[in-house]
């Protein structure tokens, strides 16, 4: 296999014996080297930062053998008849999504093309296997609506999708997976096919259950056959499948009755063209009232008869424009750094 920088081409072996790489200039690329011997080093583990979407980052250790089990069974979830011949790195490699596309490309055989992270990376002309996270998705169809076509496998990882876009992505049959997981499952320990089905199926020899919370546990070789314990509310369909609901931890509890915020974005975001988040406001009657933010410097109309589908307590007690939403260095938008940033 190859990998191809901006400025050069070389093979595992070429970085593994040390060859001089003078033509690599940027972060990225060196970060990808950095992994590449890493992994053939006499280590069995490498570590990795956590995004801090959920809580505090930190630094955990995967061992190598997990990696390498999650690279195999993603590879013949997606490509059981081994056609696809390369794939493209446009998400940080410092991360575990970013990483594992790497081990994937290594532990296939296919070559790996490196582009740099940016909102809208430069995959024009790239088909074959494509890691991108949510925001990148959306600003590239917004800046060209053909940009994604069938040629393309993408893994989109990190938060879900809105459904416009995902809608696009379904009008083009694109082989588009959103991934369920964490850094601590090795990426990805589910899978959703966007053109097949609105559950994710988990891979390789993983059992999912739930608690008392309706919280889906996790259990096999990705999470070191121990039984991993979520935050995420979910409703399993099979022995193998789940639908995803939200996050338990992020509930807003207002006047007794609990939301669900990622339920109601889901319904508005198909009206509503911008990025949006529903949070918590301390409210002295109700203990918390739903707020909806929305990222636009402008304000502008918004007709309020989408909002008819929602309960009554799910209903926004007020509107704010959002200049703009923080986001973690995954792509996810920090919702607990955004709200304190524009609620009281």
């Amino acid at each position: 296999m190859k990998i191809v920088f901006k400025n050069e081409k070389l093979t595992i072996d070429e970085i593994r014996t040390g060859k001089s790489f003078k033509n690599i200039y940027e972060d990225h690329e060196s970060q990808v080297i950095n992994i590449v011997k890493k992994w053939y080093s006499d280590k069995d583990y490498m570590e990795f930062m956590t995004s801090g979407s959920t809580g505090v980052s930190k630094v955990i250790r995967l061992s190598k053998d997990k990696m390498k089990y999650s690279a195999e069974v993603t590879m013949q979830h997606i490509d059981p008849d081994h056609k696809l011949t390369h794939a493209v790195l446009c998400i940080s490699p410092t991360f575990i999504g970013g990483a594992m596309l790497v081990i994937r490309a290594i532990q296939s055989g296919i070559d790996l093309i490196v582009e740099k992270p940016n909102a809208i990376p430069s995959i024009s002309g790239h088909s074959g296997l494509v890691s991108m996270v949510p925001l990148q998705v959306m600003k590239s169809i917004d800046a060209d609506k053909d940009i994604f076509d069938q040629r393309h496998t993408i893994l989109i990882g990190g938060a879900p999708l809105p459904e416009r876009y995902l809608s696009q992505l379904q009008e083009k049959k694109v082989n588009a997976y959103i991934t369920y997981g964490m850094t601590e499952t090795a990426s990805h320990v589910a899978l959703k096919n966007i053109l097949k089905s609105d559950d994710f199926q988990v891979l390789g020899d993983s059992r999912i259950d739930t608690d008392h919370r309706d919280c889906l546990r996790i259990n096999g070789t990705l999470t070191d056959h121990e039984w991993l314990q979520t935050n995420d509310m979910v409703a399993l369909t099979s022995e193998t499948s789940f639908r995803w609901i939200g996050r338990a931890d992020f509930v807003i509890n207002t006047g007794g009755y609990k939301v669900n915020p990622e339920a109601v974005e889901e319904i508005l975001q198909k009206a509503i063209k911008k990025p949006i988040l529903i949070a918590p406001e301390v409210d002295e009657i109700l203990g918390q009232k739903v707020i909806l933010l929305i990222e636009s410097d402008k304000p502008f109309d918004i007709d309020h008869s989408i909002f008819n589908r929602l309960h009554a307590y799910s209903k926004p007690k007020r509107i704010v424009f959002a200049g703009s939403f923080i986001y973690t260095s995954t792509g996810k938008i920090d919702r607990l750094k955004t709200a304190k940033k524009y609620l009281k």
